[in-house]
């Protein structure tokens, strides 16, 4: 065991107001004859708790004697320290896994987080100390909050022990881990800070595949990733590492054949990954640096029976591999630290290099392209090519004052607000008028006369959210909550939490922006409640917008005085709206003497929310409770019944939706039997049993009918009945009731040489609108559509099958998670929006591919971009959709695999000479700027940067040789949404660097 004073502790559950002395008087208690000097706090920050009301703080120590617990069982690596004073004990440890904040930022100054990704058999504190005894100093720590102020710097702990592991974990599971600790640390917010990393070695790898997991993952994953600025890799290898050494130190162990495999250089698994992380950060503009080792590195070797870096030399990680080849292509992007593999991150107090990797940082955290204001001189310069001028219009300088109440709703209403509530499907026939008919829920009483909140309570896939939509439109709930202090102004507001949506529609500023534009909307003389928050608010916020310098190239002007009106409220809003502001406007209307308000707010899905329950349902809680007011507020919500929302609402009035759906699932049960079995009355048998389990959820009776149903219908003719009851009911009682675990048990059962079909299939219905059973082969023909010149190999070599045969193919492939709606068109859709959940999950991938994740750089956009093209034209309209959407998914295709579309297109120069869209291309229907008629200028109208890039690399003179009118097609893709002001701006650069005069 390390003597005390060489080891650091980690303190956590720390009271927030208390500061490093008074932290040092609570753990002397701790210490036997402990004096204040044992004690050494070296830091002391507010915990990454992002969803918890009450913050608490952690610190990092040094102790010269150790508390009890720790003395009895020094290897448990985690103890607890009981203060009567607290409601929960402290908690005293040395692992350091998960997210410990090094440094306290003032709010107003925090513009930056930094997390800290430490490598492989490492500790997340000890491998950025230097060696030896003296544990005093650690320089992210100590040095960096220094050199790089106003950024909160974090260290990431996760464990990668190595001898005497019985983990199997992977990169993938290593990164997925971390993606959920950023989303509980807030980084999916919109309101949290933006990011930079630090990583060594296999954090790195980690780092990396993060990346990729988040660049084609669901919207608030990839939010982590909007706001990542860059990062700083310390010997992060691109290329297998020479890890023999290690192999045989493993010997069987489960690790051996998992992460430790995935890193050596048997395998293919870096390069890969290293491919697609470059255009994934090339298109969102982030900045990385490399940091390369100079020394070599001890191998490791046995003596005495134990294992350690002892033998001889060798180089752990090249320059090349830790640079990706940047050494000699982009120096500038690199580090060199004169240090083997593990000791270039251990640096002393004095060491020389922390100062060029601190300015790197800074670097990186002020990598920005800049106010647009800044183009007009620089683009001045430059042989800037005719606008069109259908794209530009001169700006309308308004004089008028921003914030006036329309502008107030205006910058609230995000234009998402109400598309939730308009895509739930409407109530079927009677469907939900027991609602107001069954007294015992007491839904028609609470509308009428109660107060506080009603919960309807169900779980997934049970029609909550279909019985929310009808309840808020019914006249009835109206008429009813105006029987409620009808002299009031009253206000019905609504938000309907949609996981599957933007950020916006899940997130509590998503919550709070559509109630307060509900309640200005309705209730206009609650402007005047929040006036005074606004003009504080935007005090340093310019309320009119001053014309930009007239300077050189008024053409280039134009398009920022439009993007300028544009942009302007929703600008000013973002930089107003923050989520305290939210909270301050929100407390107003509910705190309020100036009126009577009676405002009752409709919430459905809470469990949606993206964050944690505890925090939404706290907050509920908060805004109903009785005040010296004369707003009443009364909610009725949603959700499923999980238990945070049981232990929060105890004694809530409401119902759960599934005990009113019993016989619709019999009346389910008896048509699909009938239907699919007609003869099984082994499967009659399981009715109620069935109804049992499911609690009212629709989607899984339908899936487990199915399954049973294939079971008795293959059973052979005249078959003992009781043998196939008995096998029947042991199906059924070993099928998960969780969906999502349903729906990994039935991927789970597709046979493993199915699976890329599988994926394919998901990915293309997931990401496609469209997507019909009559385009199946062409689909499973996009996994060998490798170049554009095979389209009519691919076309010729489809097979040909009935429709029946191919709808029974379909479910074989994908175990029944796509659906066919009926004919005559028979789209094709996921069972259910649990279903798109799974398919968005970032491990999805690694979920259904498993080990041939890394080999498979296609994802749903990219297959559909090869359907558009082996599709035929079916009507009139169809060019114009059709292109839209090839655009759309090629630019797509780009940002969420890192990967350029330039090699399936490398051998065509022009669609004329493959046939391709011949018919349309001189049609009249087509708007002039889809009319295009070769890969490149299908690259400039989607704006495909790595497309171009490629193209640039193969050929340079490309742009300069053409004849084409590049420039109209990059204001194309502003035209068309597939470009930002900024980005096209900054490819009419790249076209005049490359000598184009068009």
């Amino acid at each position: 065991m390390a003597s005390p004073e060489t080891k650091v502790y980690r303190l956590r559950g720390i009271p927030a107001h208390l500061d490093r002395l008074g932290v040092t008087q609570l753990i002397q208690a701790f210490l036997p004859n402990g004096k204040l000097e044992d004690i050494t706090v070296a830091s002391l920050a507010m915990s990454c708790e992002f969803w918890i009301r009450n913050p608490t703080k952690i610190a990092t120590l040094t102790l010269r004697k150790l508390p009890e617990v720790v003395r009895i069982a020094p290897a448990a690596g985690e103890w607890q320290l009981p203060v009567l004073a607290l409601p929960k004990p402290l908690i005293l440890d040395d692992k350091f896994y998960g997210l410990t904040p090094l440094n306290e930022v003032k709010e107003s100054h925090h513009q930056f987080d930094c997390v800290v990704i430490s490598g492989l058999a490492s500790h997340p504190m000890g491998s950025w100390q230097p060696r030896g005894n003296d544990k005093s100093f650690m320089w992210i720590r100590d040095k960096l909050p220094e050199l790089v102020p106003n950024v909160r710097f974090i260290l990431y702990g996760y464990d990668t022990t190595l001898v005497g592991s019985n983990s199997f974990q992977t990169v993938a599971d290593l990164a997925n881990n971390l993606i959920n600790e950023l989303k509980a640390g807030g980084w999916s917010s919109p309101s949290s800070k933006e990011l930079a990393f630090l990583a060594h070695s296999l954090g790195g790898v980690v780092l990396k595949q993060l990346f990729c997991m988040l660049a084609d993952s669901d919207v608030s994953s990839e939010c982590i990733l909007q706001k990542t600025k860059g990062a700083i890799f310390f010997g992060t290898p691109s290329e297998g590492m020479d890890i023999e050494d290690i192999h045989t130190m493993l010997k069987d162990q489960p690790n051996k054949d998992a992460l430790v495999a995935e890193i050596s250089n048997r395998s293919s698994f870096l390069s890969s990954l290293e491919e697609r992380i470059s255009g994934i950060v090339q298109l969102r503009a982030m900045k990385l640096n490399w940091a390369y080792e100079t020394q070599k590195t001890p191998t490791v070797k046995l003596v005495d029976g134990a294992y350690g870096r002892s033998g001889s030399g060798t180089i752990l990680v090249s320059r090349e591999s830790a640079t990706g080849n940047r050494c000699t292509s982009d120096a500038a992007s690199t580090i060199q630290i004169n240090e083997n593999h593990s000791n270039m991150v251990k640096f002393s107090p004095g060491n020389h290099i922390i100062g060029p990797i601190a300015n790197t940082l800074r670097n990186i955290l002020q990598n920005d392209q800049g106010a647009l204001s800044q183009y007009p001189e620089r683009l001045a310069t430059l042989n800037l090519p005719k606008i069109p001028s259908n794209i530009i219009t001169l700006a309308n300088h308004s004089s008028r004052d921003i914030w006036d109440l329309e502008s107030t709703i205006q910058s609230l209403r995000v234009h998402e607000r109400d598309e939730r509530l308009q895509q739930i499907d409407e109530s079927a026939g009677c469907s939900f008028e027991w609602a107001f008919d069954d007294s015992s829920i007491g839904l028609k009483k609470w509308l009428q006369k109660g107060d506080g909140l009603y919960w309807v309570s169900g779980r997934p896939a049970s029609g909550k959210s279909t019985f929310m939509k009808f309840l808020y439109h019914d006249k009835r709930t109206s008429q009813l909550l105006h029987g409620w202090y009808s002299k009031a102004a009253h206000v019905e507001a609504n938000f309907f939490f949609h996981y599957r949506g933007n950020l916006i529609q899940k997130s509590f500023e998503g919550l709070l922006r559509s109630i307060l534009s509900q309640v200005l909307e309705q209730a206009p003389s609650t402007f005047s409640l929040v006036q005074a928050i606004i003009q504080h608010a935007s005090q340093n916020v310019p309320k009119r917008r001053e014309p930009v310098t007239q300077k050189k190239t008024e053409r280039v002007e134009s398009v920022i005085d439009e993007h300028h009106d544009r942009e302007n409220i929703q600008h000013f809003a973002n930089e107003i709206w923050t989520l305290p502001n939210l909270q301050k406007v929100l407390h107003q209307v509910i705190d309020q003497q100036s009126m009577d308000l009676d405002l009752c707010i409709f919430i459905d899905a809470l469990d949606e929310h993206d964050g944690p329950p505890e925090f939404i349902a706290e907050f509920l809680k908060d805004i109903i409770q009785p005040r010296n007011s004369r707003t009443r507020v009364k909610i009725l919500f949603s959700s499923r019944p999980w238990d945070v929302f049981k232990d929060v609402f105890p004694d809530c009035p409401g119902f759960q939706i599934h005990q009113h759906t019993d016989n619709d699932i019999r009346e389910l049960c008896t048509h699909v039997i009938n239907s699919e079995c007609p003869a099984s009355q082994e499967l009659f048998q399981l009715v109620e049993e069935i109804v049992k389990r499911a609690k009212g959820v629709f989607l899984w009776v339908k899936l487990v009918l199915q399954e049973l149903s294939k079971i008795a219908a293959s059973a052979p003719l005249g078959r003992n009945t009781e043998a196939l009851s008995g096998e029947l009911r042991v199906a059924l009682q070993n099928l998960p009731d969780d969906l999502v675990e349903y729906f990994s048990t039935i991927v789970e059962r597709i046979p493993q040489s199915f699976r890329r079909e599988a994926f394919c299939l998901l990915e293309v219905v997931a990401k496609g609108d469209g997507v019909y059973l009559a385009d199946v082969p062409k689909i499973l023909g996009c996994l060998n559509f490798s170049h554009y010149s095979e389209l009519e190999q691919i076309l010729e070599n489809l097979d040909e099958r009935t429709p029946e045969q191919w709808a029974t193919l379909l479910r074989t492939y994908t175990g029944g998670l796509i659906e066919i709606q009926k004919p005559p068109k028979c789209k094709l859709q996921l069972l259910h929006q649990t279903t798109v959940d799974f398919v968005q999950l970032p491990e999805f991938k690694n979920i259904v591919l498993r080990s041939g994740a890394h080999a498979t750089s296609d994802n749903g956009h990219t297959f559909l971009v090869k359907l558009i093209l082996l599709k035929p034209l079916e009507d009139e309209y169809g060019d114009y959709g059709a292109k839209l959407d090839l655009l759309f998914h090629a630019n797509y295709s780009e940002k969420t695999t890192g990967r350029s579309l330039y090699s399936f297109f490398s051998d065509v120069s022009t669609f004329e000479a493959r046939g391709i869209y011949s018919s349309c291309i001189s049609g009249g229907l087509l708007p002039s700027h889809l009319k295009f008629t070769s890969p490149f200028q299908l690259a400039f109208n989607a704006h495909l940067r790595l497309f171009i890039e490629d193209a640039l690399q193969s050929e340079s003179s490309f742009i300069s040789k053409s004849t084409n009118c590049w420039a109209q097609f990059v204001f194309d893709a502003l035209y068309d949404g597939l470009a930002t002001y900024e980005e096209a701006l900054q490819m009419i650069e790249l076209l005049a660097t490359h000598g184009s005069s068009r």
